[in-house]
């Protein structure tokens, strides 16, 4: 009995919990709130997958909440007992690193973290995988009537897959397809062989021991040839080398020579423009000139300084004068604010401070007035001198300028004269390298006579070495050729010598093929044969179950019992009426009857194939059915189905549904606008 399954940010739920019971747990909510995905995590916690995730709906990274907020991780945690024991497993899924699974059983842990290892421990324990739980105890979203939908055809198709048949229906298919190559291999042997035989017939091995005796002596012309080609390819490549050896002696000397030639035309180039340069004079001549020049500079050089010193003084003059004319401008204010002073009806003694009288004031304006006439005459004499100055400055400033010019263009002549002295020294340095150089290409011109070496020579031993190049490679080439053939001749003659021995084998091969293709058709009529007593013996035991269950979870007498029925290879589900005529559910029974049929065909399965489990899992069960029938079906599962599976699950929107629970009911809410999370309620049995 699953007791506890524990969701954290598993699709909508952020931490959900449920504690389960024995009977009919109910789990009730709208689209979308989460009901669903509660019964994909006890799936994935028991196998590791679950339908959505085995048919590529979804993707397992898609199993982690992803809004409002996208979680790094999920975890689903499923504890159950089974045969008397605890068992818990937990299984956590990573956006990133390495999905983790563990499994315990009483306490003690049977295996994890690999995933794989978990999967196989829970198999073991509870004798299923996951096939078979999702065939017989897990009914899919609107799936409880997935049988009855399905044509002829698929239903003979799925019934087989439940029930494990079309292992023999692939073990038949692929013996006959066996049968059948072996069948056509033997054939193709036998043609093999015929032909073989026509073809070895005695001819044919003297004619190609007579061919392997010709190309052998062919073989020994061309390996005399062959080598007398190689060794004069030898001695010509030696000949060449030799050449070689001069030409690069002889390409040397000539670079060498030609490296000499360029330089003596160099140094008579540069030779040429020194003396040109010097225009004729002799070192005397131009030494003379660079001391006259030197002592024309320091003669201008001191003339520039006197003119300086000259500069220098009548600066200090002008600023003399300007002192002077400044502590004039400030006597003639003193003298105006005086006359001011005068000129006001409260004067007063400049000393005493007492007050003046008319006659005094008329006495000190007389002489205030020929003081400032004084002072004026002296301003004019001081504009006149700085006039004067001002001249005198601006013609010394000329004259030293005039210094300067001349002092920088007997530097130039100076600086010329000793660069002309550089160069008659390096001239003659010139002059005895080039006579060097001349007889270092004499010499060089002698050494290039004494190799004796012709070009023509080279070029014509060069094309001797490759004519005897390509005729030894030819001659190798058609002795390899020939050797290839004779190989081939003789491998033909060892197969034409093996031929007949293998023959024999063949022959005996594929009478022991036929024997074998015989043994393979008794084979697959034998597995069809089992496989139709399997079929009836299963089909036997879910009647027998589903006749018991029909009693007990249909409430009516108008339909007796339910069966299945083989029909021309395919399964039809029929119940008996009063009359105890079987009739076809297709068609004939409403959506409640239906829903039971349906019902008990999957306690039936659930029973038979997986019938220490005692679980069943259904998603939606009331789908296409009316208020009536959705109200029957609630009152079977609760009153009914209780007695023939141990637990129960169902996943309804239909609030009509909470009156099937007899164990555990919970109503599941969400706020989807806001990408809210699943909120469950645990609700009280009805």
């Amino acid at each position: 009995m699953i007791k506890r399954v524990v969701l954290e940010n598993w699709r909508t739920h952020a931490r959900s919990e449920f504690e389960f019971e024995k009977g009919t747990n109910v789990l009730v909510g709208s689209m979308g709130s989460g009901k669903s995905s509660i019964l994909d995590a006890m799936c994935f916690a028991l196998f590791g997958t679950f339908p959505a995730l085995q048919n590529r709906r979804l993707s397992l990274e898609e199993v982690i909440t992803s809004k409002p907020n996208k979680e790094d991780f999920a975890k689903v945690r499923l504890e159950f007992d089974y045969n008397g024991k605890e068992f818990s497993v937990e299984r956590a899924i990573k956006r990133k690193g390495t999905n983790e699974a563990r499994v315990s059983c009483d306490g003690k842990l049977l295996a994890g973290p690999k995933v794989s290892d978990v999967t196989n421990a829970v198999e073991n324990s509870l004798d299923i995988d996951y096939d078979l739980f999702s065939r017989a105890v897990y009914s899919e979203q609107n799936q409880i009537d997935f049988f009855l939908k399905l044509s002829p055809a698929q239903r003979k198709e799925q019934f087989d897959e439940l029930l494990d048949l079309q292992k023999y229906e692939e073990a038949r298919a692929n013996s006959v397809s066996l049968g059948n190559k072996i069948k056509e291999t033997a054939a193709e042997r036998k043609n093999w062989v015929e032909n073989q035989k026509r073809i070895f017939d005695g001819k044919e091995v003297s004619e190609i021991k007579n061919k392997i005796a010709q190309k052998h002596k062919i073989q020994g012309a061309l390996s005399e040839k062959a080598l007398d080609a190689k060794i004069a390819l030898e001695k010509a490549k030696k000949e060449e080398t030799l050449l070689e050896g001069k030409w690069k002696e002889f390409r040397s000397l000539k670079e060498r020579l030609f490296s000499l030639q360029g330089m003596k035309k160099e140094l008579e180039k540069n030779i040429l423009e020194t003396k040109k340069s010097l225009k004729g004079k002799s070192a005397g001549e131009i030494e003379k000139e660079c001391l006259a020049a030197e002592k024309e500079i320091l003669r201008l050089e001191k003339s520039e300084k006197e003119a300086e010193a000259e500069i220098a003084g009548l600066q200090e003059s002008a600023s003399s004068l300007i002192r002077e004319q400044g502590l004039l401008e400030e006597k003639i204010l003193q003298i105006e604010k005086a006359l001011r002073e005068l000129n006001g009806a409260k004067a007063h003694c400049p000393v005493c401070k007492s007050p003046l009288g008319e006659d005094t004031k008329k006495h000190l304006h007389l002489e205030n007035e020929k003081e400032k006439k004084e002072i004026g005459e002296k301003q004019k004499e001081l504009l006149e001198k700085m006039k004067r100055l001002k001249e005198n400055l601006g013609g010394k400033n000329l004259e030293k300028k005039g210094f300067a010019k001349k002092r920088d263009a007997e530097r130039e002549i100076a600086l010329e004269c000793k660069t002309l002295v550089k160069e008659i020294g390096a001239l003659e340095k010139k002059e005895n390298q080039l006579l060097e150089i001349e007889k270092d290409a004499e010499e060089t011109e002698k050494l290039l006579e004494k190799t004796g070496f012709d070009e023509d020579t080279l070029r014509k031993k060069q094309g001797e070495v490759v004519e005897a190049r390509s005729l030894a490679e030819s001659l190798e080439r058609e002795r390899k050729n020939n050797a290839e053939i004779i190989l081939a001749f003789e491998e033909s003659l060892k197969k034409a010598e093996e031929a007949k021995k293998q023959l024999a084998e063949l022959e005996e091969s594929i009478k022991k093929l036929t024997k074998a293709q015989e043994k393979i058709v008794l084979f697959t009529n034998s597995l069809k044969a089992v496989q139709g007593e399997l079929r009836l013996v299963l089909v036997e035991n879910i009647n027998i179950a589903m006749n018991d269950i029909w009693q007990k979870i249909y409430p009516y007498g108008d339909y007796t019992s339910a069966r299945l029925e083989i029909e021309e290879g395919s399964y039809e589900l029929k119940v008996r009426d009063r009359n105890e005529n079987w009739v076809r559910v297709e068609g004939i029974l409403s959506g409640g009857e239906r829903s039971a049929a349906a019902l008990c065909i999957r306690i039936a399965f659930s029973l038979v194939l997986a019938q220490n489990l005692s679980w069943l899992i259904l998603d939606e069960p009331t789908h296409n059915l009316d208020r009536q029938s959705v109200s029957v079906l609630s009152k079977i599962m609760r009153e009914q189905l209780p007695e023939l599976v141990e637990q129960i699950f169902i996943i309804t929107h239909d609030r009509e549904m909470e009156k099937a629970a007899s164990g555990s009911i919970y109503v599941l809410n969400r706020d989807k606008e806001n990408d809210g999370a699943t909120r469950p309620e645990k609700s009280g049995v009805l």
